[in-house]
This record gives C-alpha cells, sequence and structure tokens, in this order.
C-alpha cells in the first residue's frame, strides 16, 4: 500500500478509497492525552512500581489486579507523566472492536472517510500508553481486536486499509478488579491471561497512604515515575545470560506450581497455558531488573488465576513459599 495521505478537514476520497492519518498526525492528535500536574502521587504499597516498571522496561504486557480504589490507574498515570508518554483509557466493558481499531464512513458523494478509534491512534503513532481498564469484562470481538498487540511481533492488521501497523513502542496495560472464583463470568480465556505478566496487591493502610500521599504534595514530589525503557536488541542481548543462571530453577517452579494445583483441584485455572512463554516473561522482567522471585510471581503464578477465592489465596502463598525454596 502506498503512503497514507495527509489527514486534511472534510472529506477527501485517497487512492484506495479511505483517508487515514499519517504518524506524525497521529501523534499530534495523542497530544491532549499528556498527563499534566493534576494527578495524585503515587504511594507504593507492595511490588507493584518494581513490578510494573520491569515490565515497561523491557516492552511486556502487563495486568494489575486489585480492588475498585487502590490506584491501579494513578500508579500508570504517574509512570505516563515521569516517562512522557501520552496515556489512552479504554472502558473494557462498553467498548466495541470498531471504536477501538476505526472504521469507515461512507458520504453520498461517494466519498470515504476514516474514523479512527483509540488503539487505531496509538497504534499508528506506536507510542504512548494504552490503558484498558475493566479488562475482564471486555467484549469479545473487542478482546480479538487488540490480540496481536499481547505477542512480540505487536502488529495489528486493519482490513478496511490494507494497513499492517508497528506497535512495537506502545504499552499496553490491563486493570481489573478480580471477579469471586465461584461467580459465573466469561472470562478471557487462560491462553488469554498467560500473554500477560501479572500483579495482584491491596491496601493495607488507607489512612496512611492518604497521609503520604499528602506529604509529597506537600514535599513537591509530583513528578512521576520515570521509566528508562530498553530496546527490544537489549532485551534480546541479554535474555541468554539470564536463561543460563535462572532458567533450570524456573522450569522446576513451573512442574511445582502446576503439581500444587493439581493436589488442591484449584479452579477455575489449573496449570500455565503456554509455559514456555510463562519462563520467557520471567526472564525478561529479570532482565528489566526485578528480583527473581518477585518475576517468578508476576509471570508463573499470578496469570494463573485472574480471580480471588480462599483457595487461591492459600495457592498463591503455597507457591510463593516454594519458589524461595527454589530461586
Amino acid at each position: 500500500m502506498s503512503a497514507p495521505t495527509e489527514v486534511k478537514p472534510g472529506k477527501i476520497l485517497s487512492p484506495n478509497g479511505v483517508i487515514v492519518p499519517t504518524r506524525e498526525f497521529a501523534r499530534k492528535l495523542l497530544e491532549g492525552k499528556a498527563v499534566d500536574g493534576r494527578v495524585s502521587p503515587y504511594v507504593s504499597q507492595d511490588h507493584e512500581v518494581q513490578v510494573v516498571k520491569a515490565a515497561i522496561r523491557v516492552g511486556l504486557p502487563i495486568a494489575l489486579c486489585g480492588s475498585h480504589g487502590m490506584g491501579k490507574t494513578t500508579l500508570i498515570a504517574n509512570i505516563a507523566k515521569g516517562t512522557g508518554l501520552p496515556m489512552v483509557t479504554v472502558m473494557g466493558d462498553k467498548v466495541r472492536a470498531a471504536q477501538l481499531l476505526g472504521e469507515e464512513r461512507d458520504f453520498p458523494d461517494g466519498s470515504i472517510e476514516w474514523k479512527s478509534g483509540l488503539v487505531d491512534i496509538v497504534v499508528r503513532a506506536n507510542y504512548g500508553i494504552l490503558f484498558i481498564d475493566e479488562f475482564v469484562n471486555m467484549r469479545a470481538d473487542a478482546l480479538t481486536s487488540i490480540s496481536n498487540l499481547l505477542d512480540d511481533r505487536k502488529k495489528i492488521a486493519l482490513r478496511e486499509t490494507g494497513e499492517e501497523l508497528d506497535a512495537l513502542d506502545v504499552v499496553l496495560v490491563a486493570a481489573f478488579n478480580p471477579p469471586p472464583s465461584d461467580m459465573r463470568v466469561s472470562l478471557p480465556t487462560p491462553a488469554t491471561f498467560d500473554r500477560f505478566v501479572m500483579w495482584k496487591w491491596g491496601v493495607a493502610d488507607p489512612v496512611g497512604t492518604l497521609l503520604k500521599m499528602y506529604d509529597a504534595i506537600k514535599a513537591g514530589n509530583t513528578s512521576g515515575i520515570k521509566v528508562d525503557r530498553m530496546s527490544p536488541d537489549e532485551v534480546l542481548d541479554k535474555e541468554p545470560y539470564i536463561a543460563k543462571k535462572h532458567g533450570a530453577a524456573l522450569g522446576e517452579i513451573v512442574k511445582a506450581i502446576n503439581s500444587e494445583a493439581t493436589r488442591i483441584m484449584l479452579t477455575p485455572y489449573k496449570d500455565l497455558e503456554d509455559p514456555v512463554r510463562a519462563i520467557r516473561n520471567a526472564i525478561r522482567l529479570i532482565v528489566g531488573g526485578l528480583e527473581p522471585r518477585l518475576a517468578a510471581m508476576a509471570a508463573l503464578v499470578y496469570p494463573m488465576n485472574p480471580v480471588k477465592g480462599q483457595e487461591i489465596a492459600e495457592f498463591e502463598t503455597a507457591a510463593s513459599k516454594l519458589i524461595d525454596t527454589k530461586i
């Protein structure tokens, strides 16, 4: 396909019948998505800041699992602000695929206009954080439309325009409130969650957290959280060393946690759908500077169970102890 024509006001007929934004125009559209000084400082509760920074540093999609109001959006907004990236938020429970990827609009005079969707703009710009809230409630067509952003290629194919867009520099973050394990909801498949690294956490001291936030504002610590991102070549160059150092232990951990999940008849997910991908994700997190035990929890344990329940909490505690003995 020839290079798209620059977008201009009005209805324009391009050679292939559809007018689309150039990368420069898409980046201009994202200028209004920059995170400004109104975002509250984020107060860390657990290891979530370390995990998210490592995932973003090496280009892994990350899922944040926790109750409403605990700061998932605020954490990512602080990273967007500190790193200088625009942040586009999509409500997963309310969006259709066409609203994400864009759609054609036909006019009586025969001209056709391309109405860009949120994902289309971010991917076309190859720039920014795509934050999907209420991820577990996402429609099947919408989830399918972004599935290619979850693998190493990070490309989106637009059938209507004949384009294949490169999204290597797009950061994908999903967030959700974990439903109870006995609640009948249509969750994304285990194969979907295996593509993410995931972290679960809660707020143990709400009042103390608020006081720390006020102290940060008073001290002027409102510049956000900066992440120094690595290029794909840098990550790939360091992976073999980490694989040699920790790969065997990570493989033993996968076998041990799968055995534990089978022993207690864990539901709804009983094992890792793609252990090779999960182990590589753990290796990449370590490349990104994360402690090996935290990388194992984020890549091997939490993606197995995106729901909450007593048996799952017990399994995750047991898995954490197993990891401590092997890495």
